[in-house]
């Protein structure tokens, strides 16, 4: 069972499909990024764009897209279209672990 969902994400006109792992995350934080503070500070209406640039960007690099930490930036940055900021959203949504639901047993076993 995969701990992490598959999500497709678009960029640049194009979907890809992003499929987060224990690698990706620790590739994350080896670049001093807490992934739950940057969601927290979103939520908080106080994100540090350069840490949403950068998370976005590994996660589309991961998925076969050719884009930079500066592109996803200026996108963040300036006039953000809806699937910039979906993407972003479907990105964050997908690290978050699934939980498997428990089965009910059966009385007859």
């Amino acid at each position: 069972m995969a701990v992490f969902r598959e999500v497709k994400i678009k960029w640049g006109g194009k979907d890809y499909t992003f499929v987060p792992n224990m690698a990706f995350l620790r590739a994350v934080e080896l670049q001093g990024i807490s992934i739950m503070h940057v969601q927290w500070q979103v939520i908080s209406g106080k994100p540090q764009m350069s840490l949403m640039a950068t998370i976005m960007a590994m996660a589309l690099v991961q998925s076969g897209a050719d884009v930079t930490e500066d592109d996803v930036y200026e996108a963040l940055a300036g006039t953000a279209d809806a699937d910039t900021l979906a993407s972003y959203r479907t990105i964050m949504a997908a690290m978050t672990p699934e939980r498997a639901e428990k089965k009910a047993e059966d009385p007859a076993e």
